[in-house]
């Protein structure tokens, strides 16, 4: 597992590193202008959601509803074989109701 710090320093620096080395391309015909500016934007996109998530914002981030349904799915799966039924009920509600 990967520390949010460290992943928010990984994008940081190949954004700066795109920011510097796309002008050249462009430049030299290896990138239109439109797809530099499209990747620029995605990278900043992914740096923005990276740090919203470290902030306890991930209500802010994309589709971060439909990845915690899929984790809570795959606890309940792991978990279901081993416990009782009425625990299973409990685990259910509380992952439904993470507050």
């Amino acid at each position: 597992m990967v520390p949010i710090e460290a992943q928010i320093a990984c994008i940081e620096r190949e954004l700066a590193f795109r920011v510097k080395l796309y002008p050249r391309w462009v430049k030299l015909a290896k990138l239109t202008q439109e797809n530099a500016d499209v990747e620029l934007e995605r990278m900043g996109a992914v740096l923005a959601s990276l740090r919203r998530i470290q902030q306890g914002h991930d209500h802010a981030v994309p589709d971060a509803k439909t990845i915690r349904e899929g984790e809570r799915a795959r606890v309940l799966c792991l978990v279901a074989p081993l416990i009782h039924s009425s625990k299973m009920v409990a685990l259910s509600k509380k992952l439904a109701d993470p507050a």
